[in-house]
């Protein structure tokens, strides 16, 4: 019996020592108002000061405005030429270090039907990204196997901008120690919306019980409407701000004179096996000292972080 315990001690010992943190940040840059020429430069670059500065591991971005191709707008998918902004981030980051996965080569470009049910288009600026540390992770973008890159199988979206990526730690088990779900969802449809909320239940429910899951993004959903979804974790302890002029709690400030954007839309939802180590917050070491700076020159959203130990 000493001995068996003795042994499970070593265990638990080995299991603290060998595990690692890593900071996941989400961010919906608002790619709509920026584009990726010189102009804007300042803009890409005050974004990797936010990821460099929250020390990100995983940075799931929502409005990644890239360049493409001039094809018929006929044409339900429109290949990226090239993912400006994406390929300048691995630059100023370190492209010895990071790697990324879009939905750009994906995403749906006009309105389809499927079942009779309707799929509404997004535009250039409407692609969804995960930057990560290929030095530290290694990745594997499951689109393919989900039917994103053709639109077609059970998990079905508008835009069709949902990514699903598998970590683990370089060097370690090739199972995930953690699967991320980055999710855009409809903004000026409510029908469209919870038929995608639905969807991610679904595609939730795929991983859960086997690995640990963080679904993150801009779901444009209010915490309160999340909480009774089937979701284990909505953006875990009360760490909120309140919104005055909401009354929810939320990732915005309270004050006239700090950040106090009505974006109760950014969160992170996970199960129990993931282990976190630091819940949810926003991240505020940013550029700029005011709300208004803030919104003019990077976004209408803030950034926000989870730790968790893989």
């Amino acid at each position: 019996m000493r001995r068996f315990i003795c042994f499970c001690c070593i265990l638990y010992c080995s299991a603290v020592l060998f595990a690692e943190q890593f900071v996941l940040l989400s961010f919906n840059i608002n790619g709509a108002a920026k584009t990726p020429r010189a102009e804007n430069a300042q803009w890409l670059a005050d974004i990797c000061h936010i990821i460099q500065q929250s020390k990100a591991d995983i940075v799931f971005l929502q409005e990644v405005c890239i360049e493409l191709d001039s094809v018929p707008h006929t044409t339900l998918f429109k290949k990226a030429r090239m993912h400006n902004v994406l390929d300048v981030c691995v630059e100023l980051l370190g492209k010895d270090e990071w790697a990324y996965f879009s939905t750009a080569n994906y995403g749906l470009r006009k309105t389809v039907t499927v079942q009779e049910q309707a799929y509404t288009m997004g535009d250039k600026t409407q692609n969804n990204a995960i930057l990560y540390r290929a030095d530290k992770l290694d990745a594997q973008d499951l689109s393919d196997e989900l039917g994103f890159t053709s639109f077609s199988g059970t998990y079905l979206f508008d835009k069709n901008t949902v990514q699903v990526v598998q970590f683990c730690v370089r060097g370690t088990d090739t199972k995930p120690a953690l699967v991320g779900i980055n999710a855009h969802l409809p903004y000026n449809n409510a029908e469209h919306r919870e038929r995608d909320v639905r969807t991610l239940q679904r595609l939730y429910a795929r991983y859960k019980l086997r690995f640990g899951v963080v679904l993150t993004g801009d779901l444009n959903m209010h915490r309160a409407e999340l909480t009774d979804k089937n979701f284990d974790i909505v953006d875990g302890d009360e760490r909120w701000y309140v919104d005055r002029h909401f009354g929810l709690k939320t990732t915005v400030g309270t004050s006239d004179t700090e950040f106090r954007f009505a974006n109760d839309y950014d969160h992170f939802l996970y199960n129990a096996k993931l282990h976190v180590t630091e819940q949810m917050h926003r991240f505020d070491t940013v550029p700029y000292a005011t709300s208004s700076e803030f919104r003019e020159h990077i976004s209408d959203h803030i950034p926000i972080v989870l730790v968790v130990e893989l």
